[in-house]
């Protein structure tokens, strides 16, 4: 059966050919036979020509051509068709996989996407998404957090800094390492930077506890409809942050078995929510991060073991996840 495949994601003309996830999926479903098309979240728009007629949700984006390629590195190329409007009922699958910040207009897309048919499966629910922000989804399971505060009171900021000497401070809304803060105690520019922070974010921050166990690396764990697809280690260049978008080095890892009970932990959670696709940060014995927005690390899965997540992504689609989300 061939589907129908659409991914609303960042323009193709910034998306690295040798790394991104979007492309890793976009390219072993044209392998597979599947029509694949890219759109943008700011062509988005929803109609509404008559009171007999259903509210209609179309996107201008292009149909993808992929070529052959030896996955050895991974590289992916392609050829664009016309530019086209879409209907996106015309989706029997549709990946949400526009990067943070998570802000308004994000927000707003979610929203028109509730009116796509309630039979293309969309990776990740929207409703869900917006109702699932990564950095705060760990507070319900507090036991397996290290100490954190939300907050944009300077004042009980300064406490938790006391309390705990050195923190690390996050925008909740942004991702691939950016607006990523050390803040110490003992640094005389701390209460400075701080009053910067606060003045110049419209939301709240999130402000961790510094985890030594990250000279060790953090962890990334990748699942999709409640099974891991593998994990690795990443390693900062500065000392803190990570990511690899940023410069982190990954190394092959072997989930613990108390990696594995905090997995197993979050993956009727995120069932529940229909949030099949995501990525989990564990640093030592510590949840950090659920992220669900855009989770990436498929690339790097298969430099680092050969292992074909994107096959498995697709195996799963391909044979319905569930009663209630079959295609």
């Amino acid at each position: 059966m061939t589907l129908n495949v659409g991914f609303q994601a960042d323009p193709l003309s910034g998306l690295k050919k040798t790394r991104d996830t979007s492309l890793f999926l976009a390219q072993e479903a044209y392998a597979r036979g599947h029509k694949v098309f890219f759109f943008t979240p700011a062509t988005l728009q929803l109609c509404l020509t008559s009171p007999a007629h259903s509210p209609k949700l179309t996107a201008s984006g292009y149909e993808l051509f992929f070529k052959p390629s030896a996955n050895t590195p991974v590289s992916m190329s392609y050829e664009l068709g016309p530019l086209q409007l879409l209907d996106l009922s015309f989706f029997n699958v549709l990946f949400i996989r526009q990067d943070p910040p998570v802000d308004m207009h994000y927000i707003s897309t979610t929203y028109l996407l509730d009116f796509l048919p309630t039979q293309t499966l969309v990776i990740n629910n929207p409703s869900s998404l917006r109702n699932a922000p990564e950095k705060i989804l760990p507070f319900f399971f507090p036991d397996l957090m290290p100490p954190t505060l939300i907050s944009d009171s300077e004042k009980e900021i300064l406490t938790f800094i006391k309390t705990h000497k050195t923190i690390v401070c996050k925008s909740l809304y942004n991702g691939a390492g950016r607006d990523i803060f050390l803040l110490k105690e003992n640094d005389p520019n701390c209460a400075s930077l701080l009053t910067h922070l606060l003045n110049t974010s419209q939301t709240p921050l999130l402000f961790q506890k510094y985890l030594v166990e990250i000279n060790q690396g953090d962890t990334r764990v990748l699942l999709f409809d409640g099974k891991i697809l593998g994990a690795y280690k990443r390693f900062s260049q500065e000392g803190f942050r990570s990511n690899e978008a940023i410069g982190g080095t990954l190394q092959r890892y072997k989930l613990s078995d108390s990696d594995l009970i905090i997995v197993s932990r979050l993956i009727p959670f995120l069932k529940e929510r229909q949030i099949l696709f995501a990525g989990v940060d564990l640093i030592g014995p510590f949840l950090t991060e659920i992220n669900v927005t855009s989770p990436t690390g498929l690339v790097s899965l298969q430099n680092l073991y050969g292992s074909h997540p994107q096959a498995k992504i697709w195996d799963s689609i391909e044979h319905g996840l569930s009663s209630s989300l079959t295609p």
